[in-house]
């Protein structure tokens, strides 16, 4: 997700700007993570046995992985480490348009380090398989597009020099990811296997050490392996 090609920029070295709003947004989305992995859902006793990671879960988390690498590689392919990326940028582009498009480029280092932040966080908490992956799922992959459309139409706008498609096969392109990802939400919101796979609380909530947790969570396997 890059606003400007090769052929506009070409610098060396690497541009500390870019690398410090880098670094800012993703330790301050690390942290965020770290107090949502905190968070769980209503405690249900006895806490069940989550069950195997299979069948469309399966293609969920191919899913995840495959955004994740996604989100790597479109940060690590902006034009923006180069030494003299935003000097270059002021010479080419005066005043208001200039800051502008600043804004916009800085907007995008941002969203991409929430990609990866987010991508990271949501194969942490579904190989966990945490009670609060589903609705974590939810909020941030539609956060993410949301993010990334607004940030295709808002360059197709007020830049058309650097867009490469119009805007009707944008947003095209958008309904098409828009019902793949509201089958993937439907999925892992309602169907069976999710309900009982994602179940763990956050490990403040359970005591391994109670004589009776533990005997609950053997009373739990023995009806999964009964069925």
């Amino acid at each position: 997700m890059t606003v400007l090609n090769s052929m506009l920029v070409l610098a060396a070295g690497l541009n500390l700007s870019s690398a410090l709003i880098a670094l800012t947004s993703l330790a301050a989305f690390i942290v965020i993570a770290f107090y949502v992995y905190r968070l769980s859902l209503t405690l249900e006793y006895p806490t069940s046995v989550p069950w195997n990671i299979s069948g469309g879960l399966i293609f969920i988390a191919l899913v995840l992985i495959v955004r994740q690498l996604t989100a790597i590689w479109s940060l690590a392919s902006m034009e923006v480490w180069g030494e003299d990326f935003w000097q270059n940028l002021s010479e080419r582009f005066d005043g208001g348009q200039g800051l502008l498009l600043k804004l916009i480029i800085a907007l995008e280092i941002i969203t991409n380090t929430f990609l990866i932040v987010g991508s990271a966080f949501l194969l942490l908490l579904f190989f966990k398989t945490r009670d609060i992956f589903p609705r974590t799922f939810t909020i941030i992959v539609i956060l993410q597009e949301v993010f990334v459309l607004l940030d295709t139409i808002g360059v197709s706008l007020l830049f058309e020099q650097f867009v490469t498609e119009d805007i009707p096969m944008v947003l095209l392109k958008s309904v098409g990811r828009w019902v793949v990802i509201a089958l993937m939400i439907g999925y892992v919101m309602r169907s069976e296997r999710s309900t009982h796979t994602f179940v763990y609380p956050h490990s403040s909530l359970m005591n391994e050490e109670d004589p009776d947790f533990l005997a609950d969570l053997e009373e739990e396997e023995n009806k999964k392996g009964a069925h």
